[in-house]
């Protein structure tokens, strides 16, 4: 994201569930907003590609365009709220017992953030002509 997208994604944040994204991400390095928010998008783009293989951003709607938006924060705020179990290690502190992975990648992502894709029809892995989109991917918030 660039730097505008970025503080338009903490002033967003700020409206939506009332936290100072700055304030709430750890850690004190000047560049913290902008890693959090790519990472952010990261996730949700792998979560959408994941499901649906044919995905380019390129063909997306303005509905659709929204919903990653509002995804993206709900991602952010599950992740501030619980924490990022994409780099957990896999291991029960209490039992000493390893968590499946299953378990793991299914906590890894909002579950509401997840309805919210499905609602947006951004998981359909339906076939159209890859032919017609010859663009290499970009990041979907360039200006």
């Amino acid at each position: 994201m660039t730097e505008n997208r970025v503080q338009k994604f903490a002033n967003d944040f700020y409206q939506q569930f009332g936290l100072n994204l700055e304030q709430q991400i750890p850690g004190n390095q000047p560049n913290k907003l902008i890693a959090f928010a790519n990472r952010i998008e990261r996730i949700v783009y792998e979560e959408i590609k994941e499901k649906c293989p044919t995905f380019r951003h390129t063909r997306l709607s303005a509905m659709q365009r929204d919903a990653i938006w509002r995804v993206c924060l709900e991602q952010a705020y599950y992740q501030l709220t619980n924490y990022d179990m994409n780099v957990f290690v896999g291991i029960d502190p209490v039992s000493g017992s390893t968590i499946p992975l299953d378990e793991i990648r299914g906590r890894a992502f909002s579950p509401l953030a997840r309805k919210m894709l499905v609602n947006a029809g951004l998981f359909y892995a339906g076939i159209y002509l890859r032919s017609a989109d010859d663009k290499p991917f970009t990041s979907f918030w360039e200006d």
